[in-house]
């Protein structure tokens, strides 16, 4: 497996999280609709597994802007630039994306009800440090896990 592939698989799909902090203009929706158009996601933290179906999030104050993409291949043949040439970061993992649904906005009410996570835990739906590599039917963050599957489903009945 080549070191710009994940090979933690994870219960649930994978989350690529964008924040106002390293988004271009300090807008992550920016980001995302890049994401979208470009068909690229781009992070630094951890890399993706081919074929997985990730979540593809701008995370805002009170909402949350969010499409789902099945992760092609890995991208060094420039487009790895894409964000750091419009002001925004110069991500280490780069992957081509097949976008599955539309971006869709989202408020933090609607998304209680739509993933069941209780409010206290609803930060982990969008970090992605939360549920790679969990195989354990018990495990503490199967409400998470469960809530991105939740939220997944319901992007694409829309």
């Amino acid at each position: 497996m080549s070191k710009f592939y994940n090979n933690k698989k994870t219960m649930g799909p994978r989350v690529f999280t964008y924040s106002d902090e390293f988004s271009i203009r300090a807008c992550s929706k920016n980001d995302l609709i890049i994401s979208f158009k470009e068909n690229i996601i781009g992070k630094d933290g951890s890399s993706a597994m081919q074929g997985e179906n990730v979540l593809i999030i701008a995370k805002k104050e009170e909402e949350i802007v969010v499409f789902s993409a099945k992760v092609g291949k890995y991208v060094h043949d420039g487009r790895q630039n894409t964000w750091y040439e419009r002001g925004g970061n110069k991500w280490k993992y780069n992957y081509e994306i097949h976008n599955k649904t539309e971006p869709v906005t989202i408020s933090k009410k609607e998304l209680l009800e739509i993933t069941g996570v209780d409010k206290s835990k609803l930060f982990q739906v969008f970090e992605p440090r939360f549920a790679v590599g969990i195989d354990k039917p018990n495990s503490p963050l199967k409400p998470t896990i469960e809530g991105r599957k939740k939220l997944l489903q319901f992007l694409r009945k829309k």
